[in-house]
C-alpha cells in the first residue's frame, strides 16, 4: 500500500507501528523502519517536511554546506518514498491503550499498533495582539521562506529574537529594502555566528526592549504599534508586512491526560525516548528536549525506530 486516503475514510486497519508526524523525526523513523521490515504506517495531518519545509537556508545540517528547508525535505521524502510505506493525511484524535496494543483513533481511520512513535512537531506560537489573526496571509505571515519573496524591495518587520528568527531575519534582509527587528529583551539567545551575520546587515533596524500591541492596516498590514517594555508609551512603525518568530507550543493536544506532559505540553520521555505509556515513544521537536534543531530530530527519529524494533523482539 502507497499514498493512502484513509484519513478520510471509514477504514481500520493494523500494523506493528504507526508513526505520527511527517517532520523530519517521522520521516527518519519511517526509512529506519522500513529498512527493518517492520510493518508501519505514518501518519501526517498537512503535508510532509513538517517545519523544515519553513527554513529558507540551512547551514548547520550535515552533509550540506547550505541547502533550502524544502530541498533538504525533498531528500528525506524521496528515500521514504522508496521504501513506500502506507501514509495516511489524517489528524489523530487520540490515543487509547488496549491490552498489548494501541488504539490510534484519527479523522477517518483507527489504527490499531503494538507501538507508535509520536513525532508531531510544534505549531509556530501567535502574538496574540489585535490584528494579528485579521491580517493573517494579509501582511501577517509566520514564513519568511513562504512569503518573503513578496517583499521585495519593501519595509517589513520580524518579531523575534531566537536562531529561527534571525536566520530568517537574514534572508529577508535580502529581499526588503528595510527590515525592523523588534525584540522584547535587550539581547538575542541565537547562535553567535547568526547573531553576527545580522549585525552585519545594513538595512537591519534593531528596535529592542519593545513589544507588539496591535497590528493595523485596511486590506493589508500597515502598521504596527509598539511599546517599550514595562512602559505605557506607544509609538508606530509604518512596514509592508510583519513576519511572527517567537517561539513554538508542541501539537501534542490529542495526548494531554493520556501520556506525562511537562508545564509547557511537551512529552516527557526518558533516555531511550520512552514515555510513561508502554509501547509509545516520542521523538523530535514535540518531546522535553535541551535542543531543538533538525539533526536533533533526524537523531531521536534514529533512535525512536531502534527502540520500537527492540521493543518488538527485532534486536
Amino acid at each position: 500500500m502507497t499514498e493512502s486516503s484513509l484519513g478520510v475514510s471509514s477504514a481500520a486497519t493494523r500494523a506493528e507501528a504507526v508513526i505520527i508526524g511527517g517532520g523530519p523525526a517521522g520521516l527518519t523513523a519511517a526509512v529506519y523502519l522500513s529498512r527493518a521490515m517492520v510493518n508501519l504506517v505514518l501518519i501526517e495531518k498537512k503535508v510532509l517536511g513538517g517545519n523544515a519545509l519553513k527554513a529558507s537556508e540551512i547551514e548547520n545540517y550535515p552533509g550540506f554546506e547550505k541547502i533550502s528547508g524544502p530541498d533538504l525535505v525533498d531528500h528525506m521524502v524521496r528515500q521514504v518514498r522508496k521504501y513506500a510505506p502506507p501514509i495516511i493525511y489524517a489528524t489523530v484524535l487520540g490515543l487509547v491503550s488496549e491490552p498489548d496494543a494501541i488504539r490510534v483513533r484519527a479523522s477517518g481511520s483507527t489504527i490499531t499498533a503494538k507501538t507508535v512513535i509520536i513525532a508531531v512537531g510544534t505549531a509556530y506560537r501567535r502574538l496574540g495582539v489585535p490584528g494579528e489573526a485579521e491580517y493573517l496571509g494579509k501582511g501577517v505571515s509566520f514564513c519568511a521562506a513562504c512569503d518573503g519573496m513578496f517583499y521585495r524591495d519593501k519595509v517589513i518587520a520580524m518579531v523575534g529574537g531566537g536562531d529561527s528568527a534571525l536566520k530568517e531575519l537574514v534572508y529577508l534582509a535580502k529581499l526588503a529594502r528595510k527590515v525592523y527587528l523588534i525584540h522584547r529583551r535587550e539581547d538575542f539567545r541565537a547562535e553567535w555566528v547568526v547573531q553576527e551575520q545580522v549585525r552585519q546587515l545594513k538595512n537591519v533596524e534593531f528596535v529592542l526592549g519593545n513589544t507588539v500591541r496591535e497590528i493595523k492596516g485596511d486590506a493589508k498590514v500597515k502598521s504596527v504599534v509598539i511599546s517599550r517594555v514595562g512602559t505605557e508609551g506607544e509609538s508606530q512603525l509604518e512596514i509592508d508586512g510583519l513576519f511572527i518568530n517567537v517561539g513554538n507550543t508542541p501539537e501534542t493536544g490529542f495526548v494531554k491526560g493520556f501520556l506525562e506532559l511537562d508545564e509547557h505540553g511537551y512529552v516527557v520521555t526518558d533516555r531511550e525516548l520512552r514515555t510513561s505509556v508502554r509501547g509509545i515513544f516520542a521523538a523530535g521537536d514535540a518531546r522535553v528536549s535541551e535542543q531543538r534543531q533538525i539533526a536533533t530530530a533526524v537523531g531521536d527519529g534514529a533512535l525512536a525506530a531502534a527502540m520500537v524494533e527492540k521493543f518488538l523482539g527485532r534486536r
